[in-house]
């Protein structure tokens, strides 16, 4: 007896995923029959626009030339060597839509900087002389002084306490927002002076100010230090 076998059933469970002017749609193969010959394509069409797309059993392609922002339905046949067979139930309505756009990146703020705590000075202009008293620096500050440091150095050296006082003659007057140091050296060969201040306000950054001098007389006066250092 000979069999004579009609087009191949519909596709079913018809679906789609929206990208920019195209939907990639996707479905079911109808259930094969029997002795039927081989499902051996595929043709999908969209509604409104009559675009398609055909596979040669794939059950997937992409309906390309679409409007984004419009929806869509599509039907689904399946051919054979018999024929083409009814199309599918249409799919629910799918909307092509253009990308995303590409975020801007948020600009990464740039941190404010912290005030610095300000420092006042009235510094001593020039070499400081022998036999003279000499304020060598009035500093005020609108944070706190945190140092207050004078230090003498004979070439090169920093001297002690004991001796600086005896051959720099340093003095230190200092309060939280005022500091003051007087200098009466009693040499100069190699003798400098150096000063240090720093400061802070809270919520600001440190200020550091530093200053040295040298000593002169009109006639240079060797610094001793005898067995004293």
């Amino acid at each position: 007896r000979v069999l004579n076998y009609g087009p191949p059933a519909a596709p079913t469970d018809v679906t789609g995923v929206p990208g920019e002017e195209e939907v990639t749609v996707s479905w079911r193969a109808p259930t094969p029959v029997q002795g039927a010959p081989p499902v051996t394509g595929y043709t999908v069409t969209a509604q409104p626009g009559g675009q398609t797309c055909t596979t040669t059993g794939a059950t997937t392609c992409t309906v390309k030339g679409l409007t984004n922002g419009t929806p869509y339905t599509f039907t689904v046949t399946a051919t054979s060597s018999t024929g083409t067979g009814p199309a599918s139930e249409p799919s629910a309505p799918i909307t092509p839509l253009a990308p995303s756009p590409t975020p801007t990146p948020t600009p990464t703020p740039t941190p404010t900087p912290k005030p610095e705590t300000q420092i006042v000075t009235d510094a001593h202009r020039g070499p400081v002389v022998v036999g003279k008293p000499t304020v060598v620096v009035d500093a005020r500050t609108d944070g706190s002084f945190r140092t207050v440091r004078a230090k003498c150095v004979l070439k090169g050296n920093t001297l002690s306490t004991r001796l600086s006082k005896r051959l720099c003659g340093l003095v230190k007057k200092e309060s939280a927002k005022r500091a003051r140091v007087i200098a009466a050296p009693t040499c100069t060969k190699g003798l400098r002076i150096e000063v240090t201040l720093a400061a802070k306000s809270p919520g600001e950054t440190r200020t550091t100010w530093r200053k040295t001098w040298r000593v002169k007389a009109k006639n240079p006066i060797q610094c001793r230090i005898g067995g004293t250092g």
